[in-house]
């Protein structure tokens, strides 16, 4: 999944996030943050770490949300 295809779905991801990084806050996360250094940045304070490291784990998030969403198009396609 890009940061484009997360920000035009972000309520449906908002949950999956949370799930991913759970000090995230609901309420501080329910408005789309303008870029994804933002959220990096945001998560990075929230989940002690660091914006390297909140960055690189969005990005691993970001791709298993990706392969989750073709899996039912690989499946049908055997």
């Amino acid at each position: 999944m890009t940061w484009s295809e997360l920000t035009n779905n972000w309520s449906s991801a908002l949950t999956r996030l949370q799930f991913r990084f759970p000090n995230a806050d609901k309420k501080t996360v329910a408005t789309l943050p303008s870029s994804r250094k933002v959220l990096a940045r945001y998560l990075a304070e929230q989940n002690d770490l660091t914006e390297f490291e909140a960055d690189q784990q969005l990005q691993d998030w970001l791709l298993v949300e990706n392969l989750a969403r073709q899996a039912p198009d690989i499946r049908a396609s055997e």
